[in-house]
């Protein structure tokens, strides 16, 4: 069974809003990819009907793949969605339209269900099953579920992953660590450094006992920083910003910053700076030592590998600020960045940035 080590970063992408395509959303670096498990085994209900291509493209690189199962609420379009009936169905899940949250004390009801659903994960080859909504208790769910309710049913799913041969991670309720650390074999944590979360549960439950922990923070709420990485880098959790859909590479509104960047293999060293997604839109603020003469029609473009920003100005003689858009290159690397000023279309000013931008 694969454990994921807090011994050293583990490059990983987490890619839910569409079937992973091999063609277009392999990241360089990355050795691990989260990945739903209906969309990613042709979006069937039994495990004879799976398909293992995807698993197996990604095994035959040598990548571990992470099954995504929701186990806490019922989906709208699931293929095995019928099987829910009314009487296990709370209160609607807050912005997820047509989710609705489960009685999880009926057990009788929801363990054949979910029993079905790692099945499936195991007949296509997963590694590993990361289950979500498993903190139904702390929510508006509809249904008075207590914590000790909970946690039966959360150590069930996680046995029950454990004896079909895969490895299982606790998704967030950080607060219970020291309980389902017990089963679980990684954990999974949205938005830790962004909600001021008790992260030391996942240090001493996880990382000291040598369990891998992922943590992401979302651009709805952090928007493009990554001011969380000295912190999850130094206790050596595997961090990223991301996009809350969690979109492919190639789709619109994609961002994906990690902490440690996917070419390094130790915790030490700074974690990733000036580090941006590809096609995504940054802006460039920086101020220019004064141009003369005054009162001239003047430029600056910044460039970055194929891609530019430029703004016009008008020369006043002292020092002038610049903020200027620049779509990033859409292709991963690291690119120099050059500052070009003209007056009345003459250059008379060109600048290397000394800080290197990453695509990553």
């Amino acid at each position: 069974m694969w454990q994921p080590s807090s011994a050293a970063p583990i490059h990983w992408q987490w890619q839910l809003d569409t079937p992973l395509n091999m063609s277009t959303d392999l990241i360089p670096g990355v050795t691990v990819y989260d990945v739903d498990m209906f969309d990613n085994t042709g979006d069937v209900s039994t495990p004879a009907s799976v398909s293992k291509t995807t698993v197996n493209a990604l095994h035959a690189l040598g990548f571990k793949v992470i099954a995504y199962i929701d186990v806490g609420t019922a989906e709208p379009g699931r293929p095995d969605s019928s099987s829910f009936p009314a009487s296990v169905k709370g209160n609607g899940v807050q912005g997820w339209q047509g989710e609705y949250w489960l009685d999880i004390r009926q057990l009788s009801i929801l363990q054949p269900i979910m029993q079905n659903r790692f099945a499936m994960a195991a007949a296509a080859g997963f590694d590993a099953v990361e289950i979500d909504n498993i903190d139904g208790c702390t929510n508006n769910t509809g249904f008075p579920l207590t914590t000790a309710e909970q946690l039966t049913y959360d150590e069930w799913c996680m046995q029950a992953v454990h004896a079909l041969g895969m490895a299982v991670c606790q998704k967030n309720w950080i607060e219970e660590c020291s309980v389902l650390s017990a089963y679980a074999d990684f954990d999974l944590d949205e938005e830790a450094y962004y909600y001021n979360d008790p992260v030391q549960n996942l240090v001493t439950y996880y990382v000291d006992q040598g369990k891998a922990v992922f943590e992401v923070e979302y651009t709805s709420d952090i928007g493009k920083s990554t001011e969380q990485c000295p912190t999850m880098t130094g206790d050596h959790i595997n961090s990223m910003t991301l996009d809350e859909d969690l979109v492919a590479p190639t789709t619109s509104g994609y961002y994906r910053v990690p902490c440690v960047p996917d070419t390094q293999s130790t915790w030490s060293g700074a974690p990733a700076a000036n580090s941006f997604s590809p096609g995504s839109v940054q802006t460039a603020a920086f101020s220019s030592s004064g141009v003369l003469p005054s009162g001239k029609s003047c430029s600056v473009t910044v460039i970055v590998g194929t891609s530019s920003g430029s703004q016009t100005f008008t020369s006043t003689g002292t020092t002038q600020s610049f903020s200027i858009s620049v779509t990033m290159p859409s292709t991963f690397g690291t690119y120099p960045v050059y500052i070009d000023i003209y007056m009345e279309g003459i250059l008379v000013k060109s600048v290397t940035d000394p800080n290197q931008i990453t695509v990553v």
